[in-house]
């Protein structure tokens, strides 16, 4: 069976996403462990981008067009995390 994030228009552009992780435990797992080898991708405070001191939370973000030039294990984690977000 084919995984589907669920999708729901509350507004023109504005949407409300259900299970748009596959694995969420896992999906963790491997960030902690990504965490853990070497800070590659660091977290950063993700803010409102017209108030840097309104902090929502925490982010990491990566090139996914960089993963294929990356060397184990960071090649495969960092695959199985965006295979697993999009």
């Amino acid at each position: 069976m084919e995984y589907k994030m669920k999708k729901e228009v509350l507004h023109e552009m504005v949407y409300y996403y259900e299970e748009g992780v596959k694995n969420f435990d896992q999906l963790m797992k491997t960030i902690d462990e990504l965490d853990k080898i070497d800070n590659h991708a660091p977290w950063l405070n993700w803010t409102a981008s017209n108030d840097k001191t309104f902090i929502y939370g925490q982010t990491k973000t990566f090139d996914k067009n960089q993963i294929d030039q990356m060397e184990e294990p960071y090649k495969s984690k960092m695959s199985y995390i965006f295979d697993n977000i999009t």
